[in-house]
C-alpha cells in the first residue's frame, strides 16, 4: 500500500506492473502523462487532485519543460527546442510576440497553473494547445503587458517612455503630470478603471477600447485602497474630507455617526460592515449602492484568503458563522468534531476548500465554488507508506 503525492510532473509513460504494484493512490499532481498502454495500468489506482491527465502517443518523442515560478515563452526558447515540447508552468506565464508557425511547430501542449499574458492574436492558438488554470490577459500588438495594477502617479509615469501599456486595472486618481503623453502613449485596460472626471477628459483619447471597460468615475481628492479597510478612531483623520475608494470591503469600528460624517465624504466599495446604529449613515455615504450589513461579533467575514487550521479554531471563544467572499480553506489539521464545536454555518459566495468529512458537518449555503477532497484518515490509520512526495519531476 503506497502513495505518490505532491508531484509537479509525473511521467508514467514507461511505467510497468512491477513499478506500480504497491501504489494505491496518486494525489496532488500538476501534470500526469502516460501512453495508451500505461493508462490501463493506472486505471485501478485512485487519483485525486490531478490537474492535467494527458495520454501521449507511444511513438511521439517529447521534450518536457517544467517551470515552477514565472516563465517566459519567446522565439529564443522555441528555437532551442529540438523536436516538440510539453510546457508546464506553475506560476505566471508571459508569451512574447512570437512567430505563430514556430509556436505550432515546437509546442505540443502548454499548461499554465497561474496567470497567462499573451498577444491577442495568439490567444486562440494557445488555448487550443493546452489548458490555462488562471486569468488571461491578452494584449494587442505593440503593447507591453504589466502584471500589476497601474497607478498613474508621477513616480510611476516617469519610468516609461512613450509606451503602449496593457494592464488589468488602472488607478488614475491623482492629477497626471503636464507632459504625460511623453511617457505613455496608449493604455489597454482589461478589467477595471478608477479615474477622476478631469483625468478621464484628458486621457480618453489614449485609453484603448475604453467602452468595453468597467469604469468607476470617482471625485477629486479620493483615496484608493485594495483589500479590506477598517475605519476606526485611530485612522479616521487620515481621510479628512476625502472620498474613500476601496476595491474590497470597508469595516467601520468604534466610530460615532458624527465622527464618520465629519471625516468621510463618500465611500465606493464592494460592501460595508458596521454597527447597527451606523446603518443609515453608511448607506448615505455609499456612492455605488454597495450592500451595508451589521457586523456582529459571532460572524467571521472573509474577503481575501483565509486558511483555518486547528489552532485558529481553538482560539475562537464561541461558535461562529462565516460569510466567505474570498478564498476559504480548512487545512488537514481540522477534524470534524472540532469544526462542529466552533463553526455554526457558512454562507459561501467565493471559493471554499476542505476535506469532505469536515465540510459535510457544516450547514453551508453555497452560492460560489466549493471543492471537497477526500481525507486520508483510514490510510493514516493503516500507516500507508508514502513512496514519493514533494518532487518537481518523477519518472515511473
Amino acid at each position: 500500500m503506497g502513495i505518490i503525492k505532491n508531484i509537479s510532473f509525473l511521467d508514467a509513460r514507461k511505467a510497468t506492473e512491477e513499478s506500480l504494484k504497491h501504489i494505491t493512490k496518486i494525489e496532488n499532481v500538476a501534470l500526469l502523462i502516460c501512453t495508451e498502454e500505461t493508462a490501463k495500468l493506472l486505471d485501478p489506482i485512485h487519483k485525486s487532485n490531478v490537474a492535467s491527465f494527458v495520454k501521449i502517443p507511444n511513438d511521439l518523442e517529447l521534450e518536457f519543460i517544467n517551470i515552477n515560478g514565472n516563465g517566459k515563452i519567446d522565439d529564443t526558447l522555441l528555437e532551442g527546442i529540438q523536436e516538440k515540447a510539453y510546457v508546464l508552468i506553475n506560476g505566471q506565464c508571459l508569451v512574447k510576440e512570437i512567430n505563430p508557425e514556430l509556436f505550432k511547430e515546437k509546442i505540443y501542449a502548454l499548461d499554465v497553473n497561474g496567470e497567462l499574458y499573451c498577444p491577442r492574436i495568439l490567444k486562440g492558438l494557445i488555448l487550443a494547445k493546452g489548458s490555462i488554470n488562471g486569468p488571461i490577459l491578452d494584449y494587442k500588438e505593440g503593447f507591453k503587458p504589466l502584471s500589476h495594477t497601474l497607478y498613474l502617479t508621477e513616480n510611476n509615469i516617469l519610468r516609461y517612455s512613450h509606451e503602449k501599456l496593457c494592464v488589468n486595472k488602472l488607478i488614475a486618481i491623482e492629477p497626471v503630470v503636464e507632459d504625460f503623453e511623453a511617457y505613455i502613449n496608449k493604455i489597454q485596460i482589461q478589467e477595471q478603471a478608477y479615474i477622476t472626471k478631469s483625468n478621464l477628459n484628458r486621457m480618453r483619447h489614449m485609453l484603448d477600447e475604453f467602452d468595453e471597460v468597467d469604469v468607476c468615475i470617482v471625485p477629486e481628492h479620493s483615496i484608493y485602497h485594495e483589500g479590506k479597510v477598517c475605519l476606526n478612531p485611530e485612522n479616521i483623520t487620515d481621510y479628512d474630507d476625502a472620498t474613500l475608494v476601496v476595491d474590497g470591503m470597508v469595516h467601520i469600528e468604534d466610530l460615532t455617526e458624527d465622527a464618520l460624517k465629519e471625516h468621510i465624504q463618500g465611500i465606493y466599495s464592494q460592501g460595508i460592515y458596521c454597527d447597527k446604529s451606523l446603518i443609515n449613515a453608511a448607506r448615505t455615504l455609499s456612492m455605488n449602492q454597495a450592500s451595508v450589513k451589521v457586523e456582529l461579533p459571532n460572524i467571521i467575514q472573509n474577503v481575501g484568503k483565509l486558511v483555518i487550521n486547528e489552532a485558529y479554531l481553538l482560539g475562537l471563544s464561541e461558535k461562529k458563522h462565516i460569510e466567505n467572499m474570498g478564498k476559504l480553506k480548512f487545512d488537514d489539521s481540522v477534524n470534524p468534531e472540532l469544526v462542529v464545536e466552533k463553526i455554526s454555518s457558512i454562507e459561501n459566495l467565493g471559493k471554499l476548500v476542505g476535506n469532505a468529512s469536515v465540510l459535510s458537518q457544516i450547514d453551508i449555503n453555497n452560492l460560489g465554488v466549493m471543492k471537497m477532497s477526500e481525507e486520508d484518515y483510514k490510510e493514516k490509520e493503516q500507516e500507508n507508506e508514502v513512496y514519493y512526495k514533494n518532487l518537481s519531476k518523477l519518472v515511473l
